[in-house]
């Protein structure tokens, strides 16, 4: 039997991000918004971290956009709560996975100027595509972590759980992702 552990994770959060976004977004945005921002989604990782001080160590780790074996992005790495989560999965022994099929970058990065259709075939690819390299990679009587964005409207319960030897457990973050929401709405202008 194998193990996986699906965190719907909050994306690293930069400074330097929620600027880029919100000019995308064309909204504007406060320092101070922007600072509590970062420290709330620190805080979930923090939260996180504790949490899996309570569980069995994972063998192998999957994070959304790793496309090289054992890489972990110099802008998580970078991030406080998360690249210190990160930092001690790995310590204890979890190999970092490439998750993601290569073609998929390119289409990744321009993702804002296709259709929503596209968008939705893109994602829905990128997904099985994820959920194969998982099947492919997790052996037998090992445990693993598959770290995706909360707010891509994933299919990957639904394909874990038709597969048979795979046991699939997913963290509950919708707390968290509302605190987010609830804040970001308060705060723009």
């Amino acid at each position: 039997m194998r193990y996986l552990f699906y965190y719907p994770m909050i994306h690293v959060l930069s400074e330097s991000y929620v600027r880029k976004r919100a000019e995308h977004e064309r909204v504007e945005i406060h320092d101070e918004v922007i600072g509590e921002l970062v420290r709330i989604v620190d805080n979930i990782w923090e939260e996180f971290r504790d949490f899996l001080k309570t569980i069995p160590k994972f063998d192998r780790v999957y994070i959304e956009s790793t496309y090289e074996c054992g890489k972990i992005s110099q802008t998580i790495s970078r991030n406080i709560g998360m690249g210190g989560c990160l930092t001690e999965i790995v310590n204890s022994g979890a190999k970092i996975e490439v998750t993601e099929d290569t073609r998929f970058k390119s289409l990744k990065e321009c993702s804002n100027n296709i259709s929503e259709s596209i968008y939705v075939q893109f994602q829905k690819e990128r997904e099985q595509g994820v959920y194969k390299r998982i099947n492919d990679t997790l052996r037998d009587n090992e445990r693993g972590l598959l770290l995706f964005g909360c707010f891509h409207q994933t299919q990957f319960e639904k394909l874990f759980r038709r597969s048979n030897n795979i046991v699939f457990e997913v963290y509950d973050n919708s707390k968290n992702v509302g605190n987010i929401l609830s804040y970001l709405e308060r705060s723009l202008v």
